[in-house]
């Protein structure tokens, strides 16, 4: 049993699913569906590599989550229609920005008090008005914006050695304050737990930690060696796609995934791809909220974003 479903939000879901949309001069009823992860990280690629393919691009997101009069958008053809048709299409890539906003933004952070180990819940909203985080991102252009976790990107092997490990950046922590001290940990509970979108055994919650160096050498090694060539299934399991480069980061800095009950789940690539794409964008902002940003001490004050807990020990929601 999910105990975190959010009934306003769910009903809110419901209302943005749905449009009505103009093909060839007939209005249409269009549901739109908050996509996994895993149906759209093809379709993530660099700026530069995605005007070329973008019918293709656009036309693979499409079928992954639109109806067209309660009848699934099965086929390439009938995607790639819409593709064409621009006023249907903005109309819809509108309506689906509105709806992966939505849906990331009912995700929420739990700051675990140091002292104690009793956890703050916190939103985006916190971030924004406390720690100053900008506008988030859920598109880019006509398309799914990566996550920020995908960069910096790795440097490649050099052309004389293909088959060396790609160089990967170091990530490191925001300035912070000496005092007071920072979260004991940062839970989360999912924007899909929320919102109802979880079946059983799905994850529901879990911890961040830190996109660790180490690990991360550790993860390509594991998941994509330079030397292994991938299945066609999993093509995009490359260093050049940021797609995947967040997802194994992610990976490496979760430090528990959770299911009902507290069910544990290997973070791995492949539970990072059956999460919802809400549930990674959330991931990452608040990667970004919790380690990101600096966290700044106004004279003879304290920082803003100062967490009091109940047993009287003042903490900082970050990393």
């Amino acid at each position: 049993m999910n105990p975190y479903v959010a009934n306003a939000a769910v009903e809110e879901l419901e209302k943005l699913c749905k449009l009505e949309v103009q093909f060839a001069g007939v209005r249409r009823a269009v549901a739109l569906h908050p996509p996994p992860y895993g149906a759209v990280v093809r379709t993530l690629m660099e700026p530069e590599g995605r005007e070329q393919n973008a019918r293709l691009l656009l036309a693979g997101e499409l079928i992954q989550i639109l109806d067209v009069d309660g009848e699934p958008v099965f086929s390439p053809e009938a995607a790639l229609a819409i593709v064409d048709d621009t006023p249907a299409l903005t109309a819809i890539l509108d309506a689906r920005a509105r709806l992966n906003a939505f849906c990331m933004e009912q995700g929420r952070v739990l700051a675990i008090c140091p002292a104690c180990g009793r956890g703050q819940e916190l939103d985006l909203a916190f971030y924004v008005a406390h720690l100053g985080m900008g506008p988030w991102k859920v598109t880019d252009g006509r398309f799914i914006a990566p996550p920020t976790l995908a960069w910096p990107a790795a440097l490649p092997a050099p052309l004389t050695r293909p088959y060396a490990e790609p160089v990967l950046p170091i990530r490191m922590l925001a300035r912070r304050p000496p005092a007071p001290p920072r979260a004991a940990r940062i839970d989360f509970v999912l924007p899909a737990a929320r919102l109802g979108l979880a079946e059983s055994g799905d994850a529901l919650t879990g911890t961040l930690g830190d996109v660790d160096h180490a690990r991360e050498i550790e993860a390509w090694r594991t998941w994509a060696p330079p030397t292994l060539e991938q299945p066609a299934e999993r093509t995009y399991w490359h260093p050049d796609r940021p797609g995947f480069r967040a997802a194994i980061r992610l990976a490496v800095a979760l430090g528990e995934l959770r299911a009902e009950d507290s069910a544990p789940i290997e973070p791995t690539p492949e539970a990072i791809e059956k999460l919802f794409l809400a549930d990674v964008d959330f991931l990452d902002l608040v990667y970004t909220a919790t380690h990101d940003l600096e966290v700044e001490t106004p004279p003879g004050d304290e920082p803003p974003c100062t967490i009091h807990c109940s047993c009287g020990q003042a903490y900082l929601p970050v990393r």
